[in-house]
């Protein structure tokens, strides 16, 4: 193994830790992976992270805005919601991409719901 090797793999484990402290189950079939390394986080967790950062590049529309649009708020946040209890249920399987997608669309409904309501 190369000095580069060993140095990806250990930055690959102190993330790992990080993604165990947020909570995240870090289940590897419903988590990304790239050249070897497993997300730190699953996918799900991973849309949600993205959610929360796209959001913050759209803060001050958040802010001018300054009242909570419950249509909205119900548009960004029912997928992951519809996606994990119909998946918990087994009434369908989901996937990676999927829980990518309604996970970016719940963090972006989690920041602009506490915004809002910040701005009450």
């Amino acid at each position: 193994m190369t000095a580069v090797e060993d140095l990806m793999d250990e930055l690959w484990v102190k993330l790992m830790k990080v993604g165990s402290w947020t909570g995240c189950h870090q289940i590897t079939e419903r988590s990304f992976s790239l050249h070897g390394y497993q997300f730190p986080v699953c996918a799900r967790c991973t849309g949600i992270l993205l959610g929360e950062l796209l959001s913050l590049l759209a803060l001050s529309a958040f802010f001018a805005g300054g009242h909570l649009n419950w249509y909205i708020l119900l548009a960004l946040l029912s997928p992951l919601v519809i996606d994990g209890v119909t998946q918990h249920l087994k009434l369908r399987t989901s996937n990676n991409i999927l829980r990518l997608a309604t996970g970016i669309l719940f963090g972006l409904g989690l920041v602009y719901s506490i915004v809002a309501l910040l701005n009450l």
